[in-house]
């Protein structure tokens, strides 16, 4: 006899609310332990995808998307840009388009930081035609996300309208790493366009306070430099300070980091006189 199933328990707000779990900060030495660790990883890895014949490689291209955010995250972008064209034109070969998007990012998100922002923009809109094809909302979301950093470098009004719009179609989804990132990028649009405010709010409320711990942590240490700005635009030094402070143990929370350029630049700005060429 088969017994009566429980009825379900109902969930409170707070369960139904992403939250990102907290990573204790690391070590400079833990940190560069795991940097090499994960660099020899993508190394072996690397060698595997290359030696795939295009037969065998068709039908893991889940490798090549995965090697190719590896690569770009380890500022390994010639790699990444390298093995995401492969998966890109096997995907296209094939008729499988399930890591398609994902692939199209990391190639374009490598030429960003490669200075070839036209080939990035290229690669980005054509990874919103191919998620629209496949009909899923979170995939769009990605997309167009994805395509407003890459013209965010090139044209920051064009990063408004479809910022905006990866921002409304995320709301109408379950609250995810997507949707945060989307509103991230949204916020810094309207830093570029002199919205320094509306940016403070914007990424206030992405981030879930001035910590930004809901963004995903190799990107944290950019958003928390952009805060920097915007809040010294607004003429609030203490809080500019903070987040100028937060690029530091948001780095050694990374296993990649960013530039250490990058943290003296936002301590710079936060703490330099009014008159001070350093300020924005």
């Amino acid at each position: 006899m088969r017994r009566p199933r429980a009825p379900p328990r109902k969930r409170s707000a707070s369960h139904r609310c992403w939250r990102p779990r907290p990573r204790p900060p690391r070590s400079p030495a833990t940190t560069a332990a795991t940097f090499a660790r994960r660099a020899a990883h993508a190394d072996v890895a690397a060698r595997l995808v290359d030696a795939l014949p295009d037969a065998a490689a068709v039908a893991r291209l889940d490798a090549f998307s995965r090697l190719a955010f590896a690569e770009l995250f380890l500022e390994r972008y010639d790699e990444s840009v390298r093995h995401a064209e492969r998966g890109i034109g096997l995907a296209r070969a094939s008729g499988r388009g399930l890591y398609l998007p994902q692939m199209v990012h990391a190639q374009a998100t490598s030429n960003v930081f490669r200075g070839r922002l036209g080939d990035a923009i290229e690669s980005e809109e054509r990874a919103v035609e191919a998620a629209l094809l496949t009909g899923v909302p979170h995939s769009i979301t990605w997309a167009l996300m994805c395509c407003a950093y890459a013209h965010l470098w090139h044209d920051a009004t064009v990063t408004l309208g479809i910022g905006k719009e990866a921002v409304q179609l995320s709301r109408e989804l379950p609250p995810s790493a997507t949707g945060t990132m989307a509103a991230a990028v949204y916020a810094a649009a309207l830093a570029q366009t002199g919205e320094h405010e509306r940016c403070v709010r914007e990424l206030l409320d992405a981030g879930r306070g001035p910590d930004l711990v809901a963004i995903t942590i190799s990107w944290r240490p950019f958003f928390l430099d952009l805060l920097t700005r915007s809040q010294l635009a607004c003429g609030r030094l203490d809080a500019a300070d903070e987040a100028a402070d937060g690029i530091s143990s948001a780095t050694a929370s990374s296993f990649a980091g960013v530039r250490p350029a990058r943290t003296t630049r936002a301590n710079a700005r936060a703490t330099a006189p009014p008159t001070d060429p350093a300020r924005p």
